[in-house]
């Protein structure tokens, strides 16, 4: 799936993403993936999407370049 970086704190490592235009999921990544994975705001993202009993997660599997 893609997405779009609708809000996004590098300091923190989470933000949201809009996966569509009536839902934005929180994605979250671990502090040793910040390198890996430099977001940024309003950048586009190819993410699987996780249902759990206690929510939707995103794992973040690559940017795109804008």
């Amino acid at each position: 799936m893609k997405g779009r970086v609708k809000w996004w704190s590098d300091e923190k490592g989470y933000g949201f993403i809009e996966y569509n235009k009536d839902e934005n999921i929180f994605a979250h990544i671990k502090e040793e993936d910040k390198i890996i994975y430099p977001i940024r705001e309003n950048q586009e993202i190819e993410f699987d999407l996780e249902e759990k009993e206690n929510g939707k997660f995103i794992h973040i599997l690559r940017t795109l370049e804008n």
